[in-house]
């Protein structure tokens, strides 16, 4: 029997609070995190195809964060690599949207665990667990978040493991606020270099390093990636791909309630496909329908029967 491929996505899931549409003045609880939001679609769309999918954080041992671990587990994610720490509580975020449906974020997660995800003998130990994966997905929110001792550890892994022939994924969502005193070009420089497969947006990317004139391909291929999906919003994703550039229309989306994990669910149906080998194209399509359904949803997690089935099966998982 053929093993798994094993994945494991890095980084921080908190407790969210978010406004209703329709109800500014009351909201509804549930979790969010990046690299947690892609896990779960991940996890769905590779329910039944001989993958596994982990996630490695650190929470509290408060009741939330217990609920957060169990409702992981019911979708299907491995929970081994998730520490609940005795005396210690998940962060909070809350969303409040526009008439858009964008959305503005507040934050209160200054105390989070899991800025200590890879510090000291346990940091070292959960690097070690994490360098045999076959691939591992992280985010600049995760760079950001995390405790310098563990930040330069886990490029340093993610270093390693590509040179190793591995599998890692990076995704720029650059968060301005979490960078205030950190070098966030160099980081985020590193966090490129060391990835096989990279999914930045043309807006961070300007963020992160200034304006550029024309295209970012030149600058981009300039770390040597492998495979390169640059989302630049409605316009045309910008693709990389066996040593050629190709830009690939998208469909607006029809409705749009709530634009929160739009870039993490396209991450999840992107990868679901290409992790098992399907064309660049199919992945782009299941990554852009999962994401426009998502959005057409509040909230960063969707009811599983909502999740798009008939684009499933036309790209084959």
């Amino acid at each position: 029997m053929t093993a798994p491929l094993t994945i494991a996505c890095v980084g921080e899931c908190m407790i969210e609070i978010a406004c209703l549409p329709d109800s500014p003045h009351l909201a509804r609880t549930g979790y969010g995190g990046d690299t947690l939001n892609t896990a779960i679609y991940l996890a769905r769309l590779l329910r039944d195809k001989q993958s596994d999918v982990h996630y490695l954080t650190i929470l509290g041992d408060d009741p939330q964060s217990r609920a957060m671990v169990h409702a992981w587990r019911q979708e299907g994610i491995v929970c081994d690599g998730v520490t609940c720490l005795s005396g210690r509580e998940a962060g909070l975020y809350m969303i409040d949207l526009d008439e858009q449906g964008e959305r503005h974020f507040r934050y209160w997660r200054s105390a989070a665990p899991v800025r200590e995800l890879f510090d000291g003998a346990d940091g070292l130990s959960r690097l070690q667990d994490l360098s045999a994966f076959d691939a591992v997905f992280f985010s600049g929110i995760t760079l950001a978040v995390l405790n310098n001792e563990g930040r330069e550890r886990l490029l340093n892994t993610a270093r390693r493991m590509r040179n190793e022939g591995r599998t890692v994924i990076y995704d720029t969502n650059h968060r301005p606020r979490l960078w205030a005193s950190l070098d966030a070009p160099a980081l985020h420089s590193r966090a490129l270099a060391c990835s096989t497969i990279a999914l930045p947006s043309s807006e961070d990317l300007e963020g992160i390093f200034g304006a550029q004139e024309g295209s970012w391909r030149q600058f981009l291929e300039s770390f040597a990636i492998p495979e390169i999906i640059v989302k630049n919003g409605s316009d045309p994703l910008d693709v990389y791909c066996d040593g050629r550039w190709i830009a690939v229309p998208l469909t607006p989306a029809e409705i749009v309630v709530d634009t929160t994990a739009a870039g993490d669910s396209f991450n999840a149906g992107f990868l679901a496909a290409r992790l098992h080998g399907k064309p660049i194209e199919l992945a782009v399509l299941l990554g852009h329908d999962l994401a426009c359904t998502v959005i057409g949803h509040a909230g960063a997690i969707i009811d599983r029967n909502s999740m798009p089935e008939d684009t499933i099966r036309k790209v084959g998982l």
